[in-house]
């Protein structure tokens, strides 16, 4: 899809909601330039509001549908504002004018502008910035790049999703939120997750059960003798997201697994 096609899915989303006088002053601001469209970027929650975008039924999925895997579920109206105004920038020039936006604005503008990544041009000149985007403390601007985003499962190597996938898990970002979460497992995350799990059996903390869906159906022969035991030993929630794990993983190995004896699937 191009970007205007994309771009119509949040005008369509923001005409519903705004009123006439506040979608011209939207308009109006995406003909700006500079620090005065610097302005309008900031304007836009005391123009628009910060309410709960909300969007129905049919139009999550006329979105989904146009852009598989995005969601505006958790957006906000000034959230969609500043995307839609930024995706007007020209594709010319795009990156340092991103740039400047990144490295300036509060936690809810850098939100707000790597939410809107599917929606830019140039996205693989935007990998970069994306991925030092992750660098972030705060939780919701790496869930804004993390979850319900197709782009870094479209246009990040593998380190960055990596990294990515382990900054989610170490915040306790839902990886079901994770566009392409299963589609880009890799030994190596396998292996870097895996090291995670063991130390928080050694400072006897649980471990999560929807991490071993990046972990059993990409962890190779050496990995498994490892965590075979764990399985047999498993309870609650780590033991359905060992069930689904190896489920995924469907070969020789994981239906041997899945029919050794072992505690019921019940949550705790």
């Amino acid at each position: 899809m191009n970007d205007c096609r994309k771009s119509a899915i949040l005008a369509d989303m923001l005409r519903a909601r705004l009123n006439e006088e506040q979608w011209q002053w939207l308009e109006q601001s995406a003909q700006k330039s500079g620090r005065m469209f610097h302005l309008a970027l900031a304007q836009c929650p005391r123009r628009l509001g910060k309410q709960d975008l909300q969007p129905g039924a049919s139009e999550l999925a006329a979105a989904a549908k146009a852009l598989p895997g995005w969601s505006a579920s958790e957006w906000s109206v000034d959230q969609c504002a500043r995307v839609w105004l930024i995706a007007q920038l020209p594709e010319q020039g795009f990156l340092e004018a991103f740039t400047r936006l990144v490295h300036t604005g509060d936690v809810r503008e850098h939100m707000a502008y790597f939410s809107g990544l599917p929606f830019y041009p140039a996205p693989k000149a935007l990998v970069d910035l994306a991925a030092d985007g992750l660098r972030s403390n705060v939780s919701s601007v790496i869930c804004a790049i993390a979850q319900r985003n197709p782009f870094p499962a479209a246009h990040f190597p593998e380190h960055a999703w990596n990294q990515m996938i382990l900054k989610a898990v170490f915040i306790g970002a839902e990886l079901a939120h994770v566009v392409g979460v299963d589609a880009r497992n890799n030994v190596t995350l396998a292996t870097m997750l895996h090291n995670y799990v063991r130390e928080r059996r050694a400072a006897n903390r649980s471990v999560p059960g929807e991490l071993w869906r990046c972990i059993i159906p990409c962890a190779p022969d050496e990995l498994l003798e490892e965590i075979l035991p764990a399985w047999q030993t498993a309870t609650g929630l780590e033991k359905e997201g060992m069930a689904r794990a190896f489920k995924q993983r469907g070969d020789t190995i994981a239906k041997s697994a899945l029919a050794m004896p072992t505690t019921l699937l019940k949550s705790d």
